[in-house]
């Protein structure tokens, strides 16, 4: 009986640390690490990111401007691009229902019309597409 608590527990602690560090997503730790060292941010911020959040640091605001650039989710006016932000949602988040992906990119599209054009190409900008997408993400369950 002690032996099976054991394995019980062990693969309880397995499958909680597994989701705790990534609820849904096909990113991992190191996608994350590779495109912090690619974008020069902090290990704080990649650390932000590995927790399914978007990172407000100063810093933080320009790695998520690198990612959307370097992912691309942008057309070539630097602007939000529902084109290539549904194939990025759709290759890192292959399990979610296009109709999900789809309401969650017109949302974000629409709040991404709402900011000022003084902010485009400012890490503000891009920081308020990845919060849009982040809490979207997580109104529909998908984090």
């Amino acid at each position: 009986m002690a032996l099976w608590k054991l394995q019980v527990s062990v693969l309880w602690c397995g499958l909680a640390l597994l989701c705790s560090s990534f609820v849904n997503g096909k990113y991992s730790a190191e996608d994350v690490d590779l495109f912090g060292n690619l974008c020069n941010a902090t290990k704080e911020d990649m650390d932000v990111v590995k927790n399914y959040d978007v990172p407000s640091t100063e810093t933080g605001k320009c790695f998520m401007k690198c990612l959307c650039e370097k992912s691309g989710m942008l057309d070539s006016y630097g602007k939000y691009s529902r084109t290539g932000t549904k194939e990025v949602l759709t290759k890192y988040w292959p399990e979610t229902p296009v109709n999900i992906i789809t309401k969650v990119n017109d949302a974000c599209y629409m709040e991404s019309l709402k900011i000022s054009p003084t902010e485009l190409g400012t890490c503000n900008y891009y920081y308020k597409v990845k919060k849009c997408l982040n809490t979207q993400y997580k109104r529909y369950g998908m984090l």
